[in-house]
């Protein structure tokens, strides 16, 4: 048993931020807020790495798919900062258990002498409470891109 665990240990670096990266590059996060069944909304701020910024008007993508979830095809957009928190809409079925697959691209910059702009592209593996009583609700996360 011991043995079994170092090895899934060994392959999952848990990061400072409370983040889980497993060896396939996907991160898990867990979501504040609570969904119930019937239509809900997932919450998604999106953060640049420090001393970055969001690139406005870059192309936005957002996937997402999940057991029991229904989520739109794919959002493709325009990246507006005034506009964020992005609001996913998903309609949960009854007795889903997560978790939700989401996966983002977008484009953040750095400033210095020459302004840099670098993508970001995040497989996300988001932990939700799905137990809500009530239909709907909200669920909350925040991605923070990776400096490079």
């Amino acid at each position: 048993m011991k043995a079994l665990l170092s090895i899934v240990l060994s392959s999952v670096l848990v990061l400072a931020s409370g983040a889980v990266m497993a060896d396939s590059d996907e991160t898990y996060v867990r979501a504040s807020g609570q969904l119930g069944p019937g239509r809900g909304t997932i919450i998604i701020d999106l953060a640049p790495p420090p001393g970055g910024e969001l690139t406005q008007d870059a192309p936005l993508v957002v996937e997402a798919r999940g057991d029991g979830l229904n989520f739109p095809e794919r959002i493709k957009t325009r990246l507006d900062p005034a506009q964020l928190p992005i609001r996913l809409p998903v309609d949960v079925a009854d007795g889903a258990l997560g978790p939700a697959h989401i996966e983002l691209s977008y484009y953040w910059c750095q400033d210095g002498k020459a302004k840099s702009c670098n993508p970001e592209r995040a497989r996300l593996t988001v932990g939700l409470r799905l137990d809500g009583d009530a239909p709907g609700g909200e669920a909350h996360f925040t991605h923070t891109a990776r400096a490079r």
